[in-house]
């Protein structure tokens, strides 16, 4: 400890403390129960470091276990430290441990208004009391807090940045300012949008995802038709209007909103090369039945299309391919990724946007109901394949969906299903001499 706070620790301050922290974590992880210090026999500015360490530590809280009986004790020590030395990194400690119920919180957050926004704490100590504003119900106050911040001072540090957007996001007032405080600029590894500024790329290099709990909010209340609007907004990135385009397409049809499924299909044709033709095709006159099954067909070779809005690298990664890419295509997503939609029904966040119409919210819970209800890609597309097959035995286009469905099964999230098994066998049994039948030796 009295190492790590002489002067000139330079470069060597952050191993210092990675093995503080090591130490410390040890210490108060392995025995919840444990009173043992992390260094005894401290005094002065070293024993305070030790002291303000162990207090900092914030260790997961699940339900009503010690974890969250030692956050109240470390609120009420750094209080009282605060109280005591005016030293900010305590008055960050409180903010880090208090809850809307936390007392003396009012003070608190007074104090942490008062620390000048470019002091180097000062951009925790906005996010945290932003955030306990917000779940105090305090809209303006908390807004007001973060407008302190202007975006050119967070500019440069990435990770704060995204995560300042992730409360102005909770805060919005219209879904211009909800789309902006969306976006999510990788600060992590070079594959990785996580909260580190280990990113080497410069700034405008980096990749510019949704952020995935902003796009968990946003699924049940907003509808597909409402998707396609915002996917025109101006000055989104290309790449989240494409996500926009494509998941407002795949949900029009998951909950047969025919309008909605048209008007995607031309905007898809002009944007998306690849899938220009199969676009195309579903804008010929055909009743609303066979421009159903044309697009779920579609939908089965789209493997990187899903009804429900995602975040960071996990969003759309290809989506339609062409014949001869289609093989290499599916090795690599079988190899690296996931095909087709998993819809998890508990992952809805009550949290409401405030500036929706009652109108719009319960249009768009109703319309989010029926996607949770068709299920994932594999129940849902199967069973739109084998219900085809079945009613038309000799349309050419039924093993081709058979096909599909079970090729898509092998990286499923229900890989090895009844729909896959009963694909496989209805194209073997009736169309066992095709092509696709005999590149389809399994289904699990």
């Amino acid at each position: 400890m009295g190492r790590v706070i002489q002067p000139g620790t330079g470069s060597a301050l952050g191993g210092e403390l990675h093995d503080l922290n090591v130490g410390l974590t040890r210490v108060l992880d392995d025995d919840q129960k444990s009173s043992q210090p992390l260094c005894g026999g401290l005094t002065g500015s070293p024993g305070e470091l030790a002291e303000w360490l162990a207090a900092t530590y914030v260790p997961p809280i699940l339900g009503d276990d010690p974890a969250r009986e030692r956050a109240q004790r470390s609120y009420a020590l750094a209080v009282a430290r605060w109280g005591k030395t005016r030293r900010v990194p305590w008055l960050v400690t409180a903010l880090l441990h208090a809850r809307v119920d936390s007392p003396g919180l009012r003070e608190v957050l007074q104090a942490a208004s008062q620390v000048p926004v470019t002091a180097p704490a000062a951009l925790t100590l906005v996010y945290r009391s932003a955030r306990l504003l917000r779940e105090l119900g305090e809209v303006e106050a908390a807004r007001a807090q973060l407008a302190r911040v202007p975006l050119e001072l967070t500019r440069e540090h990435v990770s704060s940045d995204n995560l300042l957007r992730g409360e102005r996001f909770m805060l919005a007032r219209d879904w211009g300012e909800a789309l902006v405080s969306a976006q999510r600029l990788a600060a992590g590894l070079e594959e990785s949008s996580g909260l580190s500024d280990a990113h080497e790329a410069p700034r405008a290099e980096r990749r510019v995802d949704w952020d995935r709990k902003a796009m968990e909010l946003m699924n049940a209340r907003v509808t597909a038709r409402r998707l396609g609007e915002l996917a025109a907004t101006e000055g989104l990135p290309s790449s989240l209007q494409r996500q926009f385009r494509w998941t407002a397409f795949t949900r029009a049809v998951v909950v047969e909103d025919h309008e909605t499924l048209v008007a995607m299909a031309k905007e898809l044709a002009r944007s998306e090369r690849r899938a220009a033709d199969g676009m195309t095709a579903l804008l010929k006159p055909m009743s609303r039945e066979e421009r159903l099954f044309e697009a779920q067909l579609l939908l089965m070779d789209a493997l990187g299309s899903t009804p429900e809005l995602l975040g960071e690298a996990s969003g759309h990664r290809s989506m339609e391919v062409s014949d001869e890419d289609a093989e290499l295509y599916i090795r690599e997503m079988l190899t690296f990724g996931k095909i087709g939609w998993c819809i998890d029904s508990a992952a809805t966040p009550a949290v409401a946007l405030s500036f929706l119409t009652s109108e719009e919210e319960k249009a768009a819970t109703e319309e989010w109901s029926k996607v949770v209800a068709a299920g994932n890609s594999m129940s849902y597309l199967g069973g739109a394949a084998l219900a085809w097959a079945r009613a038309h035995p000799k349309d050419p286009r039924a093993p081709v969906a058979l096909y599909r469905v079970v090729r898509a099964s092998k990286k499923s999230c229900q890989a090895n299903t009844s729909e896959a098994r009963d694909a496989f066998r209805l194209l073997h049994r009736r169309y066992g001499k095709s092509d696709l039948a005999r590149k389809t030796k399994y289904y699990y």
